[in-house]
């Protein structure tokens, strides 16, 4: 739970609880700013209670704990197989989604809320229909700003090009039909939905407050979430490649394998239960 911890552990330690792991999973970023203050104003305690420091990146870990703290990344790991690209699967939900084969899908995976900044990604999508009519945006998720971005859409007339496509269970086949993934949060704590679509061969283009930890295919774009001009240059840029693989197995991918990292986890819980508040080497 982040700066939070602080209120649990706190009463762990005063219980006499001998390991308490603090797991920080985002930072902030703009638009939130009572949310923003509230972590800026407990960050500081975020060392005093925990004897373990957890977090999902390198730059969540330094962004809670300190540059110089003593933390262990333990990534969101998934089922890589699980997210492989497959032609069969891809021409099947797109077929479902009513998405031809000579339309371009760009598409999103999160909750409706102000970090995701999906009104953004609406606006993008009004600047490449004047130059690629044939473009649809799939929004994959639920949440408060659902509404508002459903209202932003109709504003500009191209809600007819969206689809809004609320809680799934088939997100791993979401992104075969993909043709491009994007994600423009004002902050992460890493974006596990970009690993799951490179995973799935998906091109990506991310905000530059993702860190750049996700980019496991070394072919991720980063740009700032400032001009929507610049974020439908890219993907043309990107849908003029024509080209999908999934990426090869590397040192980057193979550390989001929920195999290895599961037995990692058990073997530092079992390590810590024993009474012991150094991680294992």
């Amino acid at each position: 739970i982040n700066t939070l911890s602080v209120f649990p552990l706190s009463a762990a330690k005063k219980a006499g609880v001998p390991v308490r792991i603090a797991h920080s999973h985002s930072t902030m970023g703009k638009g939130e700013l009572a949310k923003n203050l509230m972590k800026l104003a407990l960050r500081p305690l975020s060392n005093l209670y925990p004897t373990e420091r957890l977090a999902c990146s390198e730059y969540a870990g330094k962004w809670l704990f300190g540059r110089n703290a003593d933390f262990t990344v333990i990534p969101n790991a998934i089922e890589l197989e699980k997210f492989r690209f497959d032609p069969v699967i891809r021409q099947e939900t797109r077929r479902e989604l009513g998405i031809a084969d000579d339309m371009f899908l760009v598409g999103h995976v999160g909750r409706f809320m102000p970090q995701k900044n999906q009104a953004f990604l609406v606006d993008v999508l009004a600047e490449l229909l004047p130059q690629k009519p044939d473009t649809m945006l799939a929004f994959v998720g639920d949440g408060p700003d659902r509404p508002d971005v459903q209202q932003h859409a109709q504003a500009l007339g191209i809600g007819d090009h969206i689809l809004f496509l609320g809680q799934r269970t088939d997100v791993s086949h979401l992104y075969q039909a993909f043709d491009a993934f994007c994600l423009p949060s004002r902050y992460e704590g890493l974006g596990m939905v970009a690993i799951e679509a490179q995973v799935a061969g998906c091109p990506c283009v991310l905000s530059d407050q993702v860190p750049h930890e996700a980019d496991v295919s070394g072919q991720s774009a980063f740009i700032p979430i400032q001009e929507p001009d610049s974020w439908a240059s890219e993907i043309l840029r990107i849908q003029g490649t024509d080209k999908r693989e999934q990426i090869n197995s590397n040192k980057k991918l193979d550390f989001y394998d929920i195999e290895e990292q599961s037995k990692k986890i058990c073997a530092q819980y079992e390590y810590l239960s024993r009474g012991k508040v150094k991680q294992a080497s």
